[in-house]
């Protein structure tokens, strides 16, 4: 077998820097012990804790107990590493899948015998707030990659002290962190994920398959969650930690819409190599976009198209001695713009954009109702409108920049919705 070039042996994974749900096992049922009533469904969830949040709900166990009423239920489940403790929720008897209350809540064991002397009271978790930012996790996500420049940054100090030297004496060791870029085609079961790691609130919606993940900006100073990408480069291993999205753009290039994560992270963790696997996506193409500007009304005379958000990210250090990494990524001022490249209408149309007049902006790829990535700017207003001789046969072409604007009706200046059959916890 002939072995791959560097390219060919390459692949990229994902994992959110987070403690992962428990995995539960069957539950068991006994006919003494407690004071459960006869022949009653009951619905066992766990999670796990940790200092900083709970995780995600496990799968879902069912047990129906037996005669008498004196029954009681065991759950089990597996140890989850790095967790603090874990949380037990249950239905009432006969209850539906997704109405289980809190139980109770347990150190590190892996069992709990429910008598029926407890109460549920308290709601399931809506989302994994068990963070474990800077600490490497290994991909649960694989995606395949246009190109990719993360790279270990390191701010050596050089030594040039006045000693009546001129040439540098030495050098010691200064902050580190990592960056690049990871350009990808723009598909619906990858993009969610680095929007997860942005400066946005996540959303998950949907009870079945499609979900959708709607990102909307914020102003937090740091992103809610970090992640972890590995990277094997013909049979290398690489592992960046605390990984957040500093910029990201949306492009069409020659017909596919691709996107473009530029991130931030804390160090490099080697770790050894997984194994890949992956779902098979197909990009978006031609005839699969439509464009409305101003909302709702769909224009036809657009053939360049990009939107970039940049959140300027800074890595942050702090003086320790448990390694060089940054301590945490911050974000700066944000600045979003989205360019468009159209027919040439009027020179009223020029003179208008001079007015800084608001239009609303709508970019939506569209494969069916289960693949959708949809770019909302409520309020944009016209940067720059270039238009020269170098037009398409009789056609003249403008190249407009468009900077959306915080709208007052929504407070957002963007949204990202994403729809896809992928189903994760974030």
């Amino acid at each position: 077998m002939t072995t791959p070039g560097i390219e060919g042996a390459g692949f990229i994974g994902f994992a959110f820097e987070q403690l992962l749900p428990p995995v539960q096992s069957a539950p068991a049922t006994s006919t003494s012990g407690g004071t459960l009533p006869t022949a009653s469904v009951y619905k066992y969830v766990i999670t796990a804790i940790n200092a900083n949040g709970e995780t995600g709900i496990s799968n879902e166990q069912t047990v129906t107990t037996g005669a008498g009423g004196t029954n009681s239920n065991t759950v089990n489940w597996v140890t989850v590493t790095g967790a603090t403790g874990f949380k037990i929720y249950r239905t009432a008897a006969g209850g539906a899948t997704g109405t289980e209350l809190l139980l109770t809540s347990v150190g590190l064991v892996v069992t709990f015998v429910d008598t029926g002397a407890l109460t549920p009271a308290g709601a399931l978790p809506v989302s994994n707030t068990a963070s474990t930012p800077n600490t490497y996790q290994p991909p649960v996500k694989y995606f395949p990659v246009l190109s990719e420049t993360l790279k270990h940054m390191q701010t050596t100090q050089w030594r040039k002290p006045i000693r009546q030297l001129v040439d540098v004496l030495g050098a010691v060791q200064g902050d580190v962190h990592t960056e690049g870029d990871i350009v990808v085609e723009a598909l619906p079961d990858v993009v969610p994920y680095f929007h997860c790691i942005a400066r946005a609130t996540t959303v998950k919606t949907g009870a079945t398959s499609p979900f959708t993940y709607t990102s909307t900006p914020n102003i937090n100073a740091v992103a809610t969650d970090t992640a972890s990408i590995t990277i094997i480069r013909n049979g290398v291993v690489f592992g960046y930690t605390g990984c957040v999205v500093s910029q990201f753009k949306y492009a069409i290039n020659n017909g596919i819409l691709q996107a473009t994560f530029s991130l931030i992270g804390s160090d490099e963790a080697v770790q050894s190599s997984p194994t890949s696997s992956y779902a098979n996506g197909v990009p978006f193409g031609e005839g699969q976009y439509e464009l409305q500007l101003p909302t709702p009304t769909v224009i036809l005379d657009a053939d360049g198209f990009d939107f970039t958000v940049n959140d300027n990210a800074t890595p942050n250090f702090r003086m320790r001695n448990t390694g060089r990494g940054a301590t945490f990524v911050s974000f700066g001022e944000r600045a979003v713009t989205a360019d468009l490249t159209r027919d040439f209408l009027t020179r009223a149309d020029y003179d208008a954009y001079k007015t800084l007049a608001s239009q609303g902006f709508q970019f939506k790829a569209m494969q069916d109702s289960n693949n959708i990535i949809l770019i909302t700017a409520p309020a944009t207003i016209k940067n720059t409108h270039e238009t020269n001789l170098s037009g398409q046969g009789n056609v003249v072409r403008s190249k407009i920049a468009y900077v959306p604007i915080l709208d007052s009706v929504t407070g957002r200046a963007y949204q990202v919705a994403i729809t896809t059959t992928e189903n994760f916890q974030f």
